[in-house]
């Protein structure tokens, strides 16, 4: 991109009111799974995250072995409960581990 774009670009944001000023920090939270008793994992999420959570299938590899992923997202939970769940998640299908993400992340709501 030339530099002309990028500077008109920036200065189109630069003139956005700030909505950053209202923005959260906090963490969000990651579960890394394999794509099986589905419907029991969205209970044990309803469970632990009434706020709500997002998932995403995907294909991942564990110990050279392709599988199926569903990757759940919770956004503003706490460390307890995301280890809870992801622990009843591991236990529930019977994994070795299952892996669990932490991000610090700023947000709004528009």
């Amino acid at each position: 991109m030339p530099k002309d774009n990028n500077a008109h670009f920036f200065l189109i944001l630069s003139k956005a009111p700030n909505v950053w000023r209202r923005r959260r920090r906090h963490f969000i939270y990651r579960i890394f799974t394999e794509n099986v008793n589905v419907e029991a994992i969205r209970q044990i999420l309803a469970q632990h995250f009434k706020g709500g959570y997002t998932t995403f299938d995907g294909s991942g590899f564990w110990k050279g072995m392709k599988e199926g992923t569903i990757v759940i997202e919770i956004d503003g939970t706490s460390a307890k409960k995301a280890r809870s769940a992801a622990e009843a998640i591991k236990n529930l299908n019977k994994q070795e581990a299952v892996l669990v993400e932490r991000h610090p992340v700023e947000t709004i709501l528009v």
